[in-house]
């Protein structure tokens, strides 16, 4: 399944606090998201942290550390996109999206993650110029410090924070077509404004630290065969998803 907005929310005195915040003039991302964590049932909160999502965030940490050990060669993508930053975007999705494959774990929510990897690893960069002009020497250095400065438990809350931010887009933007067209949702521009401001909201809130405990383990887990490593990660997205959601319940802090 894709990012359909086909499917639209369930119809639960929940869901009709979130849409009637659709309603208003300018609603506020921090009650969108508030509204929507309170909306959110057991059984989808569990599928944010499911298989696919944790093998979308092995392929990111991987990588890192791929990309940290000595004599690191550079993937091959065909064809390039002649920016090393989205080159390599492209070769993690991929690893990603055939670890998602290979396990039959494929989902509407793994997709979301795997469009989470890209943003994720443009934030890692942290450049002092634009990231779409760095070679590749330069993005992989950047990426590969996270591993080598023992900062992978920082790479992951942003994953999972970027991850977030997607899903959240997701579930505004399957509701919002029943409201374009309206006096406070006029056309396509004033709704795409809404999800990406909630999404931005979510990125910038969940508000993720992951403890030393956490680092140490993932060091040690990168060492690991895929197999190995997907059931090691899966307590770790547990914890920041519901971590995250917490956060994004309290509204702004």
């Amino acid at each position: 399944m894709g990012t359909s907005t086909s499917h639209r929310s369930p119809a639960t005195p929940e869901w009709d606090r979130v849409r009637e915040l659709y309603e208003l003039a300018h609603p506020s991302p921090r009650e969108v998201v508030s509204r929507i964590v309170a909306a959110l049932d057991e059984a989808t909160q569990q599928r944010l942290h499911a298989e696919a999502p944790v093998r979308c965030l092995d392929a990111l940490l991987h990588g890192s550390a791929g990309a940290a050990a000595p004599g690191a060669v550079w993937p091959t993508v065909t064809p390039s996109t002649g920016c090393a930053a989205l080159d390599l975007a492209a070769h993690l999705t991929s690893t990603a999206e055939a670890s998602v494959g290979a396990a039959r774990a494929g989902s509407l929510f793994g997709t979301l993650a795997r469009e989470a990897i890209a943003p994720t690893l443009i934030a890692s960069l942290q450049a002092p110029v634009a990231w779409v002009e760095l070679p590749p020497e330069t993005v992989q250095t950047q990426y590969g410090r996270w591993a080598r400065e023992g900062r992978l438990s920082d790479l992951a809350a942003e994953y999972v924070a970027q991850d977030l931010g997607q899903t959240f887009r997701y579930f505004v933007t399957r509701d919002l077509a029943d409201f374009v067209g309206r006096p406070h949702l006029p056309g396509i521009n004033a709704a795409r404004a809404l999800t990406e401001s909630v999404a931005d909201y979510c990125r910038t809130r969940t508000g993720l630290s992951l403890t030393a405990r956490w680092e140490q383990d993932l060091q040690e887990v990168m060492t690991l065969d895929r197999e190995q490593r997907v059931p090691a990660l899966t307590p770790l997205m547990s914890q920041a998803v519901q971590t995250g959601l917490a956060n994004l319940a309290g509204g702004e802090r």
